[in-house]
């Protein structure tokens, strides 16, 4: 049997816990964290950053924690313990352990900080939108059009295009925050000439231009990077609306003296 033997990693935005077998304490001096930017590694100090716990009634169940990361990040953890148990060869074990932080502010299941919330609405020839920032990655939403719309799917945005600028944002707090972008971020229908009564599917992502957030869906091997988060996707029914362009004026209406000349 290894003296360090892998269980659970449970992941979060800026921390993770790995669950471990071990038949002597871990030593949190012995252990070493990799951050992978997009194209290059750094090593990352642990002072203050890490913590070990066990189980009382199972000594052996051990728990390390690793706090204050980059969401969205991906890591390598590494601990060596020793082996009392191992007779030949080093009894230096080394458990390695690739860990993805996730990008989303809530416990959903959706890892990579989808919006939530969205609604679609239309005011005086503009679509616009309203949703609640879930990501602790972006720098900016993105918006998209799909004029095919599956009522058994939540996401339109495959095929989709994009009609309007991204929407760069900044909050006072990480997530959780309603964005109302109006007309800075909308679908234009002068432009547009939409179909009226036609149905259409809007989509919103979170979205970073160079390293949104590695992909938690591949192994370490298949290394892909994100730039935007899954999309969040509403269909929207264009609505029939008339105005009236004009001047309006206080003054009489002037009789034109006709010249013969």
């Amino acid at each position: 049997m290894n003296a360090i033997e892998s269980g659970n990693v449970d992941v979060a935005s800026t921390m993770f816990t790995i669950s471990l077998r071990s038949n002597t304490p871990l030593v949190p001096a012995s252990a070493t964290l990799t951050r992978h930017e997009k194209d290059t590694e750094e090593d990352v100090p642990l002072a203050g950053k890490i913590s070990v716990a066990s189980d009382e009634a199972n000594p052996t169940e051990q728990y390390i924690t690793v706090i204050d990361l980059l969401p969205g990040r991906r890591y390598t953890f590494r601990v060596t313990n020793t082996d009392d148990l191992i007779q030949v060869r080093n009894q230096q074990v080394t458990l390695s352990v690739p860990v993805v932080m996730t990008c989303s502010g809530d416990k959903s299941d959706d890892l990579t900080g989808r919006p939530r919330n969205f609604k679609v609405l239309q005011q005086d020839g503009y679509v616009m939108f309203e949703f609640e920032d879930n990501s602790l990655c972006e720098e900016a939403f993105s918006f998209s059009r799909s004029n095919e719309v599956d009522e058994f799917l939540t996401d339109f945005s495959k095929g989709a295009e994009s009609f309007t600028s991204d929407f760069f944002y900044s909050s006072s707090k990480p997530f959780g925050m309603p964005v109302k972008p109006e007309r800075e971020s909308s679908d234009d229908l002068r432009i547009s000439q939409l179909e009226v009564g036609r149905k259409y599917a809007y989509c919103v992502r979170a979205v970073r231009a160079d390293h949104y957030m590695d992909s938690p869906f591949e192994a370490v091997d298949e290394r892909r990077i994100l730039t935007s988060s899954s999309s969040a996707c509403a269909a929207h029914k264009i609505e029939w609306e008339a105005s009236i362009d004009g001047l309006v004026t206080t003054e009489p209406n002037a009789v034109r003296k006709m010249s013969p000349y």
